[in-house]
């Protein structure tokens, strides 16, 4: 009995870098890979730090990518550079500090059918920094099967992650 239990758990597992996560536990496993989209403000003397909303934090082929809209990035007087994007990483006396990206991806897309996509903001970070190992950090994804090899009456749910913020001068 204890057999087809397990077996059953398993079936309803997910993994997730290294781990195996039980279905029900998988929200809470992903979430922290889905964090504040930070962006440094190098000459403010109020706020060192600005939130535009979220972003997520990939590892695909080795490489490790922090995904987000370039629309997080403002417009006009507001625009904040991709360049200023930064992650958390917990310091040794408890603390944390932020890095800022290696390399700032662009998209440019010709197809019109998905043009949606010339949004995305892609940064990149390298695997160590400040001698810390930031591979932990990111969601590694295996593309070998992707949500278009399940057929749709096998997809149960679909759950989205995010920090939402509220617009200025709501």
């Amino acid at each position: 009995m204890l057999e087809k239990f397990m077996r059953a758990r398993a079936k309803l597992s997910v993994r997730v870098n290294s781990l195996w996560v039980g279905f029900k536990d998988l929200p809470v496993a992903l979430h922290r890979f889905c964090v504040p989209a930070f962006f440094h403000n190098e000459d403010q003397p109020t706020y060192d730090l600005t939130n535009r909303g979220s972003s997520l934090l990939l590892r695909y082929k080795g490489c490790n990518f922090a995904v987000l809209t370039h629309h997080q990035l403002g417009r006009n007087e507001q625009t904040l550079q991709a360049k200023d994007f930064t992650i958390g990483v917990d310091d040794a006396d408890g603390g944390k500090f932020g890095l800022t990206p290696n390399a700032i991806t662009n998209l440019s897309i010709a197809s019109e059918e998905h043009s949606n996509l010339a949004d995305l903001q892609i940064l990149q970070y390298e695997d160590f920094r400040n001698g810390r190992d930031l591979s932990r950090l990111f969601l590694s994804l295996d593309l070998q099967r992707t949500l278009e090899d399940v057929p749709a009456s096998q997809v149960k749910g679909i759950f989205v992650l995010g920090f939402p913020i509220r617009p200025s001068g709501s």
